[in-house]
């Protein structure tokens, strides 16, 4: 969207869609040239030359992996037993070098009536209720089983998006002040009591 500038300050302002963003959003900004205004040599002189570009990203989620989240009634697609279970996360794979985004998948049952309000109407108290209780158990399950996995260590470097950095970013982001070592060994002795902190930490049930 071009936006002519003045002499002095300039703000750029930028209404965008909230429902149609996710993921990473990438702000890529450019002073370009419109119409010559100087005669001497090196002044540029194209129209549309770039005289300056600047590139902002910025991570829409917080702590949770972006994963796909797909509605399945269980009674009809056999997961859980085809029990009235409200959600289950599938994790397909277990290579760090994986991508992320094809290992792991949350289905949600629409056939559970607490998971049918929050689909049809998310705005609601219980809806968003249910919305941050299932935030939090999916980051609990992830912390688990990246915990659980003995291969993954903080001094690796994992490709972009792969299981491996997913599951690095997120137990940096919970507890920034735990290595890999500190996190197994507290989760071996005493790991009720991790899990209570990350409770804490996440905030749940706080209002």
């Amino acid at each position: 969207m071009p936006v002519p500038l003045e002499d002095g300050e300039n703000v750029l302002q930028l209404e965008l869609v909230g429902e149609n963003l996710g993921g990473r959003l990438t702000l890529d900004t450019r002073l370009t040239l419109s119409h010559a205004v100087s005669s001497l040599p090196l002044a540029p002189r194209l129209v549309g030359s770039t005289l300056w570009s600047d590139v902002t990203r910025v991570a829409l989620e917080g702590t949770g992996a972006r994963f796909p989240i797909v509605p399945a009634p269980f009674e009809e697609s056999g997961l859980a037993g085809g029990r009235l279970g409200a959600w289950y996360l599938s994790i397909e794979k277990n290579d760090l070098t994986a991508s992320s985004n094809g290992s792991l998948r949350l289905y949600l049952n629409p056939s559970h009536p607490a998971v049918k309000e929050m689909l049809s109407n998310p705005s609601s108290p219980s809806a968003q209720a249910l919305g941050n209780f299932i935030h939090y158990d999916v980051a609990r399950q992830l912390v688990v089983q990246a915990l659980l996995h003995e291969d993954l260590d903080d001094e690796n470097v994992y490709d972009s998006d792969s299981l491996g950095e997913m599951f690095l970013a997120l137990l940096r982001a919970l507890f920034p002040d735990r290595d890999m070592r500190t996190l197994r060994g507290d989760f071996k002795t005493a790991p009720g009591e991790l899990e209570a902190e990350l409770q804490g930490r996440m905030g749940l049930l706080v209002s």
